[in-house]
């Protein structure tokens, strides 16, 4: 699926580890992999065309269903990715000729700027492939976040939707919703706002510098997620990320201390991290408690993606 964003692939996916995975899904490719010796169809060109072909049989599939169902719903997000390009993000939602609820990825968008008047174009040019002619009517939802671009109720994103497509009506995305609940209730509480404060100085401490990024590598074997201030999901991963390896964590920030090789800021800067990690019992509870609150909204917030709302199996 990866071949939907915009520049090219000039490398294997996966470095190749579908490769490893499929024969033993299909016996007859394991014996062809095993077998053959002039072609056998595992150069990065090839793997790029039958993903291709892969990925054009599963949208064939998705707008049949589409075609069938009843109702669909719309979910779309724009980001930015690693060399700065903006896309959109577009998932269909429906219910299937078994009554199942599904929900796809469809496709990344590729779009000049993130403003209502890009977006909204987008979307609309899109769903004129994926509804065809006197099928307007199916589109009964869309779903963004609550930025201003999205939501806006005379110029937003949702407006120029539902100018077209009437029964499109505009909902709140329910794991953003919980996101900034997270955020509003963590920013009221002064200690747990400073425990993420200092959390996120982790990653920035590493990202900031190759050298401090490559003694990571060599110790932890494992990288910190990136600092968000809008997205729950990093102080989650964080938190997790940080309490698993919290021993070779303290490894690391005192070779970077004693090793010689790190200027005295580091040094002082990676003393102080040593020291926020290697606290007493009260740091561990804070750690435990943490962790446990995280891996219970990792999962309520995937049950709202769902429909459902059980915590039960905590």
């Amino acid at each position: 699926m990866t071949r939907l964003t915009r520049t090219p692939r000039t490398t294997p996916p996966f470095s190749g580890a579908w490769w490893i995975l499929l024969p033993s899904l299909d016996s007859v490719l394991e014996e062809h992999l095993k077998t053959a010796t002039v072609f056998k169809g595992t150069s990065k060109t090839i793997q790029n065309e039958l993903l291709d072909c892969m990925l054009s049989v599963l949208k064939d599939y998705i707008l049949e269903e589409v075609k069938s169902a009843d109702f669909i719903a719309i979910q779309a997000d724009e980001t930015t990715d690693v060399s700065t390009h903006c896309q959109l993000v577009l998932v269909l939602r429906y219910i299937d000729a078994n009554s199942n609820i599904q929900e796809w990825f469809f496709e990344f968008i590729s779009i000049q700027s993130a403003t209502a008047d890009t977006i909204a174009t987008a979307l609309l040019e899109r769903l004129s492939t994926i509804l065809s002619h006197g099928q307007k009517a199916k589109l009964i939802a869309q779903a963004y976040d609550g930025a201003s671009v999205m939501r806006g109720a005379t110029g937003g994103v949702q407006r120029k939707i539902v100018d077209v497509y009437e029964n499109a009506h505009y909902v709140h995305c329910y794991a953003h919703q919980l996101n900034l609940i997270m955020q509003q209730a963590t920013s009221r509480i002064p200690r747990i706002g400073t425990f993420f404060s200092d959390l996120a100085g982790f990653s920035a401490f590493f990202s900031r510098s190759t050298k401090r990024t490559t003694m990571l590598d060599q110790v932890v074997a494992h990288r910190l997620p990136r600092a968000s201030t809008t997205r729950w999901t990093f102080h989650s991963r964080a938190v997790n990320t940080v309490y698993k390896h919290k021993d070779d964590l303290l490894t690391c920030f005192q070779t970077i201390r004693d090793s010689g090789n790190f200027d005295p800021p580091d040094c002082q800067r990676g003393w102080g991290l040593c020291e926020e990690c290697s606290k007493t019992r009260l740091s561990i509870f804070s750690w435990h408690c943490s962790t446990r609150s995280c891996q219970m909204w990792t999962c309520f917030s995937a049950s709202c993606r769902r429909g459902t709302s059980t915590l039960s199996s905590y």
